[in-house]
């Protein structure tokens, strides 16, 4: 069985290091989220991940489900060959 380990520290680093998002606590909804906040969501969430998802994985998706059938190509067309114009059509004819 794999083992799948949620990128908390990653998503720790985006969301301090990149979006700054302590910056945004001024804003309706932002105050609300404190850094103590945000760890506790993202480790819940990253143990919902790593402990219940992940285990269902493989019994619940087969990889059947997957399969990508490419349609029929079309006929090919030669385009190296110059069109006629309509009116030499009608003059061969």
């Amino acid at each position: 069985m794999t083992i799948y380990r949620a990128p908390v520290r990653d998503m720790h680093f985006l969301l301090d290091d990149v979006l700054k998002i302590d910056r945004f606590d001024n804003l309706p909804g932002f105050s609300d989220a404190s850094r103590d906040v945000r760890n506790a969501i993202l480790s819940e969430a990253a143990r919902l991940g790593e402990e219940v998802m992940h285990p269902l994985t493989p019994a619940a998706i087969s990889t059947a489900a997957y399969a990508v059938r490419m349609p029929a190509s079309p006929p090919r067309q030669d385009f190296a060959r110059p069109m006629r114009s309509s009116a030499q059509a009608a003059g061969s004819a």
